[in-house]
Parts: C-alpha cells; structure tokens; sequence
C-alpha cells in the first residue's frame, strides 16, 4: 500500500523507526558507561569512566561525602610497587594492594603511632577502616573515586614528591622501631648529614662523626666517635638508640621525605629537614 503524494512505503517507515530505536539506544548506552563524544569539526572530546590500576601515582584527598576532614590536614595516598602508602591527620601507613572486581583492596594495614589531638587520630582510623573495606574504585582522568556503602572519597593526581637524596640532606631522627612498633619522640631530635663518606652526627645528646659506605640499600658504619657532654634523661635515653643503630650495616630506604634506618629489630625513622 503507498500512502498519497510523493509517499514512503511501510516498511521503509518501519526500518527507519527501527533504526532512530536502536540509535537512541546506543546513546543511552554510551550516556551509562560515562562516554559522551561531540565536536563541529568531526573530531570528538571524549571522556571514559575507567576502571584502573592507580600504580606509580600519587592523590591528594579532594573531596569527602559520609566522613568529615579535620580542618587544616592534607591526606595523600601514593602506589608504588604493589604497596599503598598514607599520610594522615596524625599517622602515617600503608600495605599491599591489589585492583580485583573494580575494588581496591588492602587486606590490612600497618600504621604509626604517634599521639595526637583525639579528632585527628578517629579521623585516622576512620580513613583506615575505610580503606581496608575493598572500597570501589573508578578513576577518571586525574580524578579518582573510592567509595563503600557510608563513604565516598574523591581523590585528585598529585605530583609525587621526589624522594631526597640519601647524601647532603639533614635527617632529623621522629621515632624509634622496635619490632613492629614505631615510637614518637618526646624531646629534640638527633640528626644525621651523610656526605662524601663522612656523617655528622648530633645523636641527641652529644655531637660527633662516622665515617660510612653506601651499597645498594645497606649503609655501612665505621666508629661513631663522640663528644661526652652530660644530658638529661630523655636525652640520653635517644642516644643510646641512635647509638645503637648507627653501628655495623643498616638498610635504609627512603620515600619522598621520610627516611628508615633499620639494624635487626630495631631502627630510626627520619624526616629531610
């Protein structure tokens, strides 16, 4: 049957709502997957909700739905090598992790324990517990997106921050290791400069020198030699830390401005100053 006037067959009128159906579908399609193309000149601006490893990158917390920030605090998170690493409010801590099923998971976490303001540390183990929930992860362009069922945290690409170099920077000792346990310190800190094979030492008490060799990830010490100037408790009780890890090899490592010194069970943690 054809219809009056220069008219269209049927069928051709079916193909062709078929066709404006299945084409409106597409969009529909490409609108939920978070893809939208346009452009005058047939090039297209895409943007594509992905699904990705964050490994080698750095993010800076942006935004919070569900938690509140402290005030005055910057959280960041760093991937490198299989391991997620956090500064937060107060502590510091990381573990190993791995993307599966569009989550991120961290099957535990290892944190400092330094005291501080109560807010800081609930907001620290708030974070903890957060990130150790397989929370979803969704990262477009720089901007990165976790979210569980109560929060939602949007993280935005940092640069990373170069780690300071071993030689020439001055290390300031925060904490002691003993075991698992990292401890914060209650008085001035020792410091530490390594250069050209000889370290100046203030050892939190005293002042003095050593000499060392760098091989790899292992510092090897020579004497530690020592002025004997008489301190206070406290005092004394770093500088037989620091004198008691700055003897024989120590493996070190480095990450961006923090430092570890470890001999056995124990060991430094110190900061570029």
């Amino acid at each position: 049957m054809r219809r009056d006037g220069p008219g269209i067959d049927d069928d051709i009128l079916n193909n062709m709502s078929r066709t404006r159906a299945a084409a409106a579908g597409l969009l529909i399609g490409l609108l939920a997957f978070g893809t939208v193309a346009c452009g005058d000149d047939g090039g297209s601006a895409t943007t594509i909700a992905e699904v990705a490893n964050p490994e080698g990158k750095s993010y800076t917390l942006a935004q919070t739905s569900g938690v509140e920030v402290p005030a005055g605090v910057s959280i960041d998170l760093r991937f490198e090598k299989g391991a997620m690493s956090h500064t937060g409010a107060c502590n510091s801590g990381g573990g190993d992790y791995s993307v599966a099923n569009s989550k991120l998971v961290v099957p535990q976490m290892a944190m400092t324990e330094k005291a501080c303001d109560e807010a800081l540390m609930t907001f620290d183990d708030t974070l903890m517990g957060f990130l150790t929930s397989s929370p979803g992860i969704v990262i477009v362009g720089d901007v990165m997106t976790l979210q569980n069922n109560d929060i939602t945290i949007t993280w935005r690409e940092s640069v990373p921050v170069r780690d300071a170099p071993l030689e020439g920077t001055t290390w300031s000792v925060t904490g002691t290791v003993e075991g698992d346990d990292t401890q914060s310190l209650q008085t001035d800190p020792a410091t530490i400069v390594l250069r050209g094979g000889t370290a100046d030492v203030f050892a939190g008490c005293n002042t003095g020198t050593a000499t060392y060799t760098v091989q790899g990830d292992v510092i090897s010490w020579g004497p530690l030699l020592l002025t004997k100037k008489a301190c206070g408790e406290v005092a004394n009780k770093l500088e037989g830390k620091v004198i008691a890890v700055l003897q024989g090899d120590n493996q070190f490592d480095i990450e961006a401005t923090k430092l570890v010194l470890i001999k056995g069970a124990g060991g430094l943690t110190l900061v570029a100053g």
